[in-house]
């Protein structure tokens, strides 16, 4: 079974010219989005991100965020997507206890992100860029844009591990669940396609929107 990387790769080569992503008025097609995974999966290796390592993404719903996810797959980076209504001692708990090698983070938590890294907490220090243009911080997508858009040569295993997702419970700290790349492929079996994610839609109120319909996780695919 392919990785999600790979789902999406083999999807803009067999239908480059079919929106892949909407959100508010942008709108990106799969060759687009791959176009642009390519180039931020360059510019993440370029500032030191590797495979095995985590990378923590801190964003509301948007086209960025998918981007975001995928360059990190592509790289073989472990992604934790967290709660952007999290307070600064719940960002910290998150990269220290995933051992974050770098924070990506949506605009508009600027002033979140700003407060977390003038609280004094431990892990303020990790790299932190934003997905935008926000005070203060440097927009790694735009840093990005001079890469190429040539696939970056790493290869993924399927059993690989791709995603942590940190679950609350009625008491103590979140607690961290890890899935492999094709674990995370197959369970697309029951959520929309990103091309369903539409602004209004009801399915962007959950990062789980984003994820290709199962019918393109299969070895078949492409």
């Amino acid at each position: 079974m392919p990785s999600l990387a790979q789902v999406l790769a083999r999807t803009a080569s067999r239908v480059p010219n079919r929106v892949a992503v909407q959100f508010g008025s942008t709108s990106m097609t799969y060759a687009a989005l791959d176009a642009r995974v390519n180039q931020l999966a360059r510019e993440l290796s370029d500032r030191g991100l590797a495979k095995g390592d985590r990378l923590l993404l801190l964003s509301g719903n948007s086209d960025a965020f998918v981007v975001a996810l995928y360059a990190g797959l592509r790289l073989g980076a472990i992604v934790v997507p967290v709660n952007p209504r999290s307070a600064p001692p719940e960002i910290d708990h998150f990269v220290t206890d995933s051992r974050a090698r770098l924070l990506l983070f949506g605009p508009e938590l600027v002033d979140t992100v700003r407060a977390w890294q003038e609280s004094g907490q431990r892990a303020g220090g990790i790299p932190t860029l934003a997905l935008g243009a926000a005070e203060g911080f440097e927009d790694v997508l735009t840093a990005a844009a001079g890469q190429s858009v040539e696939p970056i040569d790493i290869e993924v295993a399927e059993d690989d591990d791709a995603v942590i997702i940190y679950t609350s419970g009625t008491t103590g700290r979140p607690r961290a669940h890890s899935s492999t790349s094709t674990a995370s492929c197959g369970s697309a079996s029951t959520r929309p396609s990103a091309s369903d994610c539409t602004r209004g839609s009801g399915c962007c109120t959950s990062r789980r929107s984003i994820t290709p319909r199962a019918s393109t996780c299969s070895s078949s695919a492409g």
